[in-house]
């Protein structure tokens, strides 16, 4: 931002971290998944409340019964507080680590931000306490100390699309003359590659119901089929508390060509929310990226 007095012209796609509110239930996805306590057909009770400890998280307008379906793709809190507390610290932890979050994805640029994603360790030295239920519940739901750029959101985004492999980010392919012949080429590096487990397409077709029918439905492009989640952060302090509105996701959906992340910093003025704020920008960049004439002729 031009006008911001304490960072200006700060480049936020890969220096300014936050919490990734409900983006990161595709990592508690994932992790659930390896430590083999996923069950799709769980139905899960969501009282208007969960009970964690001696803290009671009060969530009014969860009422019902969900599926995983229902709960990633109208993000249900109780169900990933539930489902990361299934999982376990650890799992949730080394997860989040192998898809990139708590270090730079080592673009080509300086001061890229590494993010932060808290250990037992880190709770420890940080905090002075254990890193107990209460860190894994808020931890499951992208809230707590764990922190993002949108350039490492869009890596596991990517990740998530093409079969696990994480990339070192590139701005160029390579570098042409006036002629248009290459001189130097920037070959694609893996940074690494993890293996996704079988389970992978049941996050992946409720990611694709959050556009259709869920809460980035704002994000939806007619006749593409995209896959996103969305999320909503708090920061700042609790005088002056903001929000952060994401999205992160791929397009097309069956024949992915394009991950992206979409982060939107409110003021303390205002009331952000992921599907109404970020999920806009996705239609608007992407419709124009494809044009109207390739969404007439894209397959409904």
């Amino acid at each position: 931002m031009v006008t911001s007095k304490n960072n200006p012209l700060l480049n936020r796609a890969y220096r300014q971290r936050h919490p990734p509110g409900s983006v990161f239930k595709t990592i508690t996805s994932i992790a659930s998944m390896r430590k083999g306590v996923f069950d799709v057909n769980r139905m899960l009770d969501c009282p208007g409340y969960i009970q964690v400890g001696n803290i009671r998280y009060s969530l009014p307008q969860e009422l019902g019964s969900y599926s995983y379906n229902a709960a990633l793709s109208h993000s249900i809190n109780t169900y990933f507080i539930n489902l990361g507390l299934r999982t376990g610290r650890d799992a949730l932890v080394q997860t989040a680590q192998d898809l990139g979050i708590g270090q730079p994805t080592g673009i080509l640029l300086p001061g890229e931000a590494a993010g932060l994603m808290p250990t037992p360790e880190f709770v420890r030295v940080t905090h002075k306490r254990l890193m107990g239920p209460g860190d894994v519940a808020n931890i499951s739901i992208g809230q707590g100390d764990v922190l993002v750029t949108p350039l490492q959101m869009a890596n596991w985004m990517a990740a998530i699309a093409n079969g696990g492999t994480l990339f070192r980010p590139r701005l160029v392919s390579q570098l042409e003359d006036r002629s248009g012949k290459a001189v130097k080429k920037t070959d694609a590096y893996v940074l690494k590659h993890i293996a996704l487990p079988q389970e992978i397409h049941y996050l992946q077709e409720a990611m694709i119901d959050a556009v259709e029918t869920g809460t980035a439905t704002a994000a939806k492009i007619p006749r593409i089929r995209s896959a996103a989640k969305t999320g909503t952060a708090q920061v700042g302090s609790k005088l002056q508390p903001r929000q952060v509105a994401w999205i992160g996701g791929y397009i097309p959906a069956d024949r992915p060509e394009y991950a992206f992340a979409v982060m939107v910093e409110g003021g303390t003025d205002q009331s952000l929310h992921g599907g109404p704020d970020a999920g806009p920008i996705v239609k608007e960049i992407f419709s124009e990226i494809y044009g109207a004439t390739r969404i007439a002729d894209a397959k409904p």
